[in-house]
């Protein structure tokens, strides 16, 4: 990745320089984490313990929605999911592989000032 952007993968990932590059952490955040990826069997064997009534729920810090896929209900993401954007001003929240998203021009604005702030 320093290759490719010049940084490094933490700072492509910080707020800052999401703020200072938007584009470029974008194109970073798409290329590396709106991935096609399966669910192990230890995804699978925590849904089937759901089904069976013996797990109440999967607490995770995984971002990447293999315990859905998987088949898991209920599922508590600590850290939110890579599959959404959510403002940070007004909460609302935006499909990540939604192609129709206009990328270049996410930071909408009124009368110059940021009003959706997309993360």
């Amino acid at each position: 990745t320093v290759k490719d952007y010049g940084v490094p993968p933490e700072e492509i990932l910080s707020h800052d320089f999401f703020f200072q590059n938007t584009e470029v952490f974008y194109d970073f955040y798409r290329k590396y984490f709106i991935i096609e990826v399966e669910p192990n069997n230890a995804h699978k064997a925590l849904a089937e313990l759901e089904t069976m009534g013996k797990l109440k729920a999967v607490i995770t810090q995984n971002i990447d929605g293999l315990h859905q896929k998987a088949g898991s209900k209920n599922v508590i993401e600590l850290h939110g999911t890579a599959g959404e954007f959510n403002c940070g001003a007004c909460g609302k929240s935006e499909d990540a592989e939604k192609e129709e998203i206009p990328w270049n021009s996410i930071l909408e604005t009124d009368g110059g000032r940021k009003t959706c702030s997309w993360f």
